[in-house]
């Protein structure tokens, strides 16, 4: 089964609405991929202790395990999410997009 990486943003979005967004897309996704779904960092980084450039690390090697992506709708106005797809074209990934009226 292929392994597919959810990007999309989070900075600047009431943390209800990119949890929301992101198990949304997880669920949406979870009977073709094995899910690697970066919202569980937010559980590592409660107290903000981490850096961003560290998560943004993190998320790198993650996207190098997987053999996609998959681009949340509003992916485009976050500069890690574009930095996340750029990191996956590099490697080849295959880049799936969410239709941006899911959320409308």
């Amino acid at each position: 089964m292929k392994r597919i990486y959810i990007a999309g943003k989070i900075t600047g979005l009431d943390r209800q609405e990119y949890i929301r967004r992101f198990l949304h897309a997880e669920n949406m996704l979870i009977e073709k991929f094995e899910i690697v779904n970066p919202i569980f960092l937010e559980r590592l980084n409660l107290d903000d202790s981490l850096h961003r450039d560290a998560i943004m690390e993190i998320c790198k090697v993650l996207i190098s395990t997987c053999d996609a992506i998959y681009m949340l709708s509003n992916w485009e106005s976050s500069p890690g999410a574009r930095m996340e797809r750029d990191y996956a074209k590099s490697l080849g990934l295959e880049i799936l997009y969410e239709q941006e009226d899911k959320y409308k």
